[in-house]
């Protein structure tokens, strides 16, 4: 990850059974790179996307209640710059979590 990120972008909360939706589309094709870190390890993810194709990443092999700090990449390189209303961010964080559904009975007893 590039040294120094000058602005993070706070993500919401992200579940290691879900994926880490950056919403913004893919400007080029080919393979992006997710790197992210936490505790001072650096790790990436590799994923295609096609030009206009939501930048979605899977959330799995997360640890989950980690912070994680990260950075997107396009497939020449360059770091994309994340925009939320007039501010550039050229990093972003999120939280991890674990969720998971409670059956419960169909007829509302606790039972």
């Amino acid at each position: 990850m590039p040294c120094c990120c000058q602005k993070i972008l706070p993500l919401c909360n992200v579940s290691v059974c879900d994926v880490i939706d950056f919403s913004i589309q893919a400007q080029k094709e080919g393979e992006h790179r997710l790197v992210l870190s936490y505790l001072g390890i650096e790790f990436t993810k590799l994923a295609s996307f096609g030009v206009g194709q939501q930048i979605i990443f899977p959330a799995s092999g997360l640890n989950e209640n980690y912070t994680y700090t990260g950075t997107l990449f396009e497939p020449d390189g360059n770091q994309i710059v994340i925009q939320s209303g007039e501010i550039e961010y050229d990093c972003f964080s999120f939280q991890t979590t674990l969720a998971f559904a409670i059956d419960e009975p169909a007829d509302g007893s606790t039972s």
